[in-house]
């Protein structure tokens, strides 16, 4: 509940008689924003000027200025009072004041600041939509919640007529729906390079943007070689684990009108699909953020790229630690988890699992080298700190 009455008591409250000009279009010399308590005020541009337009009016429980306060921006209208009007100056100085005694009326300010704002993003969307200066593809991956916060506006270079691709035709095993996905042809990719980390390049295309297979009617998700092996009798954990995002809005597009929005929902729908589906789930789960890591590198955020490596490395060490793996396989997680701590600048940790890689006389020649030459970089790194 809101205590007018003790409102009135802070410090800010102002009264204001028809006519008087609360706050100034242009003005940067006060830092304020206003909650109108009672009355009504007019929102003007180039008032008592050459083109002065009324935008708008204001009411009780209205409010305005926010960008001033908390950005420091110009005003960029003028606001006048068109009745007799009571309003509470918000500065730096009371806002302690006011969210100590008034919480409820804190709480709806902070609804109407996300609110206001929300709206105003999504007007951004259409605006640029409408110019042609964003992609439907990457609005929709942008504001869908389905994505962390930090997830922006991509477009990846999708090549969905490459001839390294043929449309397949895949019935989902809990949902029975059928569809079409375009599958890679392994044995007509051309291969490019290989990077440190032992991501292979390929010419012309990136299968990863291939990688998951998403059923558009219940949407679950999951890499390509074990998404047909998932039982039928998951059906009910997957599909309350996902109902949240079983709308128009979460539209996947099937075969060769694959887009952006589909690929990074099929990677995230997989992420919630994994630990429903598949014992020691981390491994999947660890392997799905790691090759987010490489969607993200290719798109350029570096926020995005940490944030995956970040949960890569926390479900290939909890992997790791509580499961038991052949040889083979131990070798392969120690060296992605070397290569992780590496990246995110734990170097001591690096080297600790570089080193039993480098020890593990029953795996591979090429893996052995590749952490011998990971464990002379950091080596150098080291040393380069200490000079």
């Amino acid at each position: 509940m809101i205590h007018l009455n003790s409102l009135l008591k802070m410090t800010g409250v102002k009264k204001y008689a028809s006519g008087m000009v609360i706050a100034r279009e242009g003005d940067s010399s006060t830092t304020e924003m206003y909650v109108i308590l009672h009355g009504n005020a007019g929102i003007y541009k180039n008032y008592q000027m050459p083109g002065e337009v009324m935008t708008g009016t204001l009411t009780a429980g209205d409010f305005f200025g926010e960008m001033t306060l908390f950005a420091g921006k110009t005003r960029a209208e003028t606001v006048v009072a068109i009745t007799e009007l009571i309003a509470i100056g918000i500065n730096r100085q009371n806002i302690g004041e006011l969210f100590s005694n008034q919480p409820e009326l804190t709480f709806s300010l902070m609804e109407k600041i996300c609110k206001r704002y929300d709206a105003l993003f999504q007007e951004h969307q259409k605006l640029l939509l409408d110019t042609g200066k964003l992609s439907q593809d990457a609005a929709s991956s942008a504001a869908s919640p389905l994505f962390p916060k930090e997830h922006g506006s991509y477009t990846l270079a999708l090549n969905n007529q490459s001839d390294c691709l043929y449309l397949d035709t895949v019935t989902c095993p809990l949902c029975g729906s059928s569809f079409k996905h375009l599958s890679v042809i392994a044995t007509k990719l051309r291969r490019e390079s290989t990077d440190p980390d032992m991501r292979v390049r390929y010419k012309d295309i990136e299968p990863l943007h291939y990688e998951i297979v998403t059923c558009p009617s219940c949407l679950f998700s999951a890499q390509s070689e074990s998404f047909s092996t998932v039982s039928k009798g998951l059906w009910s954990a997957v599909f309350q684990a996902v109902s949240p995002y079983n709308s128009e809005k979460y539209k996947i597009k099937t075969g060769d009108q694959r887009d952006t929005f589909t690929v990074f929902a099929g990677y995230y729908l997989a992420l919630i699909c994994a630990p429903h589906c598949f014992d020691e789930h981390q491994v999947v789960t660890g392997s799905l953020w790691q090759k987010l890591s490489r969607i993200y590198q290719d798109c350029g955020d570096q926020t995005m790229v940490r944030y995956a490596w970040q949960n890569a490395l926390k479900d290939f060490l909890y992997a790791y630690e509580h499961y038991t793996f052949n040889e083979r396989k131990d070798e392969q997680i120690c060296f992605v988890i070397g290569d992780l701590y590496q990246k995110l600048g734990d170097l001591d940790q690096a080297r600790n699992f570089f080193f039993q890689v480098k020890s593990n006389r029953s795996g591979s020649p090429l893996m052995r080298r590749q952490a011998d030459q990971r464990l002379e970089q950091i080596r150098e790194m080291r040393q380069g700190r200490e000079n």
